[in-house]
């Protein structure tokens, strides 16, 4: 008999968790599994998403805050949640649910109301992005409700209260992201400006604030080196861009960066740049450090969440302290001062990337996860 699995995925922005599932989806198709989409409404990734699946429905899937109004709309949103579930798993029947994030525990309180179907909740999220009493709750509710978690770092797993942390483990599975960039033939090579790749969206826990003072930290340690800080990612505060941007002109820092904002072409400015930095302050398990390590870039990124766990220290680049530009940038100068550095850690990077984060790696423990 065909397995037919039910993903619920609450928005349909341009994230990674939208275009991780769009991955997983293509897995599923050439793996002759049926899959199905509940969706919390429309939105840029909506075609992308439901065009992969046999059937697309919309119910809205509000996420859980502190506040108020959102703790009523989840409330509100359980009956509705409820009916849609019955009707597609009796017309579908629905074998396994997958609720893409940990944070609408309602999706999995009343999916294991449905005794019939396996519940597998994939954990995206870290304690530091959330309250934590809100995050250590839903995560001791995944533990005991869902019969699988899957989790996009070793940190999530031992990051949370000792309360819930042997369940956790035990249910728990490790898939880490992917990448599937075409990386640049041959060796890399250090010409021209020192081209630093910065993705992060612009906001204060992404840590854009820091590449002020970082751009600070080179001109001072590195002086003789021409350099430019190529952010690319969108613009989600936009009184922190305009006192980024204040400082960096009071500075007389603005030769030294380019906002390049939301690019959805990334691989050309990869292929372009020298080095990735990544100064977030909080991180899961960030995609753009194994799509560096996809384009042969070597990586210095702040120890957030699961970020260390994509890298060899020393040798694919370096994990420093949040918030420490002066350990980030010396890092940065030891790599790229040194045409043998620098191709040794470009060569160690790929040679990363092939051994733990390919698309072929990824499905593989993906489906060995859906077809238990």
């Amino acid at each position: 008999m065909t397995q037919s699995v039910l993903f619920v995925q609450p928005t349909a922005n341009r994230s990674g968790a939208e275009l991780s599932l769009s991955q997983l989806l293509e897995y599923v198709i050439d793996a002759k599994i049926r899959a199905h989409l509940l969706i919390g409404g429309g939105g840029a990734t909506y075609d992308l998403l439901s065009k992969k699946c046999h059937t697309t429905s919309i119910v809205k899937i509000p996420k859980l805050t502190r506040r108020l109004s959102s703790i009523l709309k989840v409330i509100f949103s359980i009956l509705p949640l409820y009916l849609e579930l019955r009707k597609i798993i009796s017309a579908q029947n629905i074998d396994t649910i997958y609720i893409n994030t940990l944070m609408v525990p309602q999706v999995l309180i009343v999916s294991a109301l449905f005794r019939k179907c396996r519940v597998i909740v994939h954990v995206r999220e870290v304690r530091t992005t959330y309250p934590p009493i809100l995050y250590d709750t839903f995560l001791c509710l995944a533990g005991f409700y869902a019969n699988k978690l899957v989790v996009v770092c070793d940190y999530i797993r031992e990051g949370q209260p000792i309360r819930c942390r042997k369940r956790v483990h035990k249910k728990s599975e490790l898939l880490y992201n992917s990448s599937a960039l075409n990386p640049p033939e041959g060796s890399r090579k250090l010409e021209g400006t020192l081209r630093i790749l910065c993705v992060i969206p612009i906001t204060l826990r992404k840590g854009a604030f820091d590449l002020v003072a970082f751009s600070k930290t080179m001109l001072k340690i590195w002086p003789e080196q021409n350099f430019k800080v190529h952010v690319l990612g969108r613009i989600d505060q936009s009184d922190v861009f305009g006192k980024i941007k204040t400082q960096i002109k009071l500075l007389g820092l603005g030769e030294y960066f380019h906002f390049h904002g939301e690019v959805h072409d990334m691989e050309q400015h990869y292929a372009s740049a020298h080095i990735l930095l990544h100064p977030s302050h909080t991180e899961a398990f960030p995609r753009v450090i194994v799509e560096a390590l996809n384009m042969a870039l070597p990586v210095v990124t702040t120890d957030a969440g699961g970020s260390s766990e994509a890298l060899i220290e020393g040798q694919t680049g370096y994990v420093v302290k949040v918030g420490d530009m002066m350990d980030m940038a010396k890092k940065i100068k030891y790599i790229c001062g040194s045409e043998s550095v620098y191709h040794r850690q470009s060569k160690a990077a790929f040679s990363q990337y092939t051994k733990k984060f390919t698309p072929k790696i990824l499905k593989k423990t993906f489906l060995e996860i859906i077809e238990r």
